[in-house]
């Protein structure tokens, strides 16, 4: 018998949507508007075990690298597994791909 390391997405997708009201506190306590999306392997489909969860973030004004590196840190122990974050004012071709499979935090 195979074990698959595949994870069904909506099973973490309602995790993390479950979990939106914590997302947004902690975005919010460094800087961050509260708009959020997810996007990549959570929600192709191609997300396993060992996925990270990547977030399109919001910030405002004056939000600097640490407060990013901060907010991923607590995601990353909120979820257990690692969080990265892009901010939807990144440009160029891989911010263009991750606003365009985005799913906002609802």
């Amino acid at each position: 018998m195979s074990t698959s390391t595949h994870l069904t997405p909506p099973v973490v997708m309602g995790e993390i949507m479950s979990r939106a009201d914590e997302v947004r506190a902690i975005v919010r306590a460094h800087h961050g508007t509260g708009k959020i999306a997810v996007f990549g392997s959570q929600v192709t489909g191609k997300a396993t075990k060992e996925s990270d969860i990547d977030l399109l973030v919001e910030f405002g004004e004056g939000t600097s690298l640490l407060d990013v590196v901060a907010a991923e840190a607590e995601l990353s122990e909120l979820f257990g597994r690692p969080v990265d974050i892009m901010s939807f004012r990144a440009s160029g071709y891989a911010a263009d791909h991750a606003r365009r499979q985005a799913v906002l935090l609802v």
